[in-house]
Parts: C-alpha cells; sequence; structure tokens
C-alpha cells in the first residue's frame, strides 16, 4: 500500500480505503504532519493502491494502482490538491512500487511481465512427451470442451476474455470479455 513524506516534510501522503455502494474503493489521503489533519484529495477512486511518491515541487504525485474495472497495476499521475488523474501506462504489465528522483526527472518502478505457455501432455504423466502449443501470453483457467477444443481466458487490453483454441494451438476464436 501506499505512503509517501512530501518533499517539504509538511504533509504525509497515503492511501485510504472508503466505501462508496457497498463497493470498497481505494484514494489517496494527505495528512498534515503539523496537526494531524487528514483531507481526502478528490478525484477517481481506485480499486487498490499499491504506491505512491509525490514530485519534487510537492504539486503532484505518482501513484501505482489498479483502476476499478481493471486487471494491471497501472502508473497513474496525480495533481495536488485538485485530484485530476491522467494515466501514464496503459499496457498488459503490471508496476509494483515507485520512486522519484528529488527532481522529479527519474522515476523508479519495477515492470512485472508475466508469461505463460500451454502445454499438452499424455494423460498417463508421461511429461516427456509434452508439446508446447503456445507462447508469451498468460493464461489463466484451462479446460477441455466437449468437442477436444481448449477454453483458457487472457487478459487483453485490461479485460479478461475468453478463448476457444483448437487442440493444436493454432486457431483461436474469442468468445467473451468482462469488460
Amino acid at each position: 500500500r501506499g505512503i509517501a513524506w512530501a518533499p517539504d516534510g509538511k504533509m504525509i501522503a497515503c492511501s485510504s480505503n472508503y466505501n462508496v455502494a457497498d463497493e470498497a474503493l481505494d484514494n489517496v489521503v494527505v495528512i498534515q504532519v503539523s496537526d494531524g489533519e487528514e483531507t481526502k484529495v478528490p478525484g477517481a477512486g481506485w480499486r487498490e493502491i499499491q504506491g505512491l511518491a509525490w514530485l519534487g515541487a510537492g504539486d503532484g504525485l505518482m501513484v501505482v494502482a489498479i483502476e476499478k474495472k481493471a486487471q494491471r497495476y497501472q502508473i497513474f499521475h496525480m495533481a495536488y490538491p485538485s485530484g485530476e488523474v491522467k494515466k501514464i501506462t496503459a499496457d498488459s504489465n503490471d508496476y509494483e512500487g515507485i520512486s522519484l528522483s528529488a527532481d522529479s526527472k527519474k522515476l523508479l518502478t519495477t515492470e512485472r511481465k508475466q508469461y505463460a505457455d500451454i502445454w499438452i501432455a499424455p494423460g498417463g504423466g508421461d511429461f516427456r512427451q509434452a508439446k508446447q502449443i503456445t507462447s508469451g501470453e498468460e493464461y489463466f483457467d484451462l479446460s477441455w470442451t466437449f468437442n477436444s477444443k481448449i477454453l483458457a481466458s487472457r487478459i487483453d487490453n485490461e479485460s479478461r476474455n475468453l478463448w476457444l483454441m483448437d487442440a493444436d494451438g493454432r486457431v483461436w476464436t474469442h468468445t467473451q470479455g468482462e469488460g
């Protein structure tokens, strides 16, 4: 979860969980060190905030978070005190942790890339005969269908989608998305 001292040492920004219409969301709260006064920064709530870093001028934060209906941690710029949010990354990777140099010219984060391959092996457990049928994608929830096709879910453009493929992995058909 995120917590960050302001460059001037007078404020601490942290993530705080709150409920809106029975949905738990995270937002940024700023605490004044001098008196403990807590102020919620206006703006969009996130499903989860993972990291925060103040800009050197104290006029905004970089935020690592998951949007309400997204699947991946991305990087955002949040203006302070207005709370205006701009999405910085929009890709299929996850980001973890965030730090800025004192002049805010360098950002430090970890980009996590996840890959998985689908393999088919004989039912008897002889994995020496296993055959790789996909490469370099992240798949979840594999299942054989009644007609010997493979049903798999995969994250595409922040949505988990169901795909149906032939047993050799060559022909893919998109079947639905959660959005």
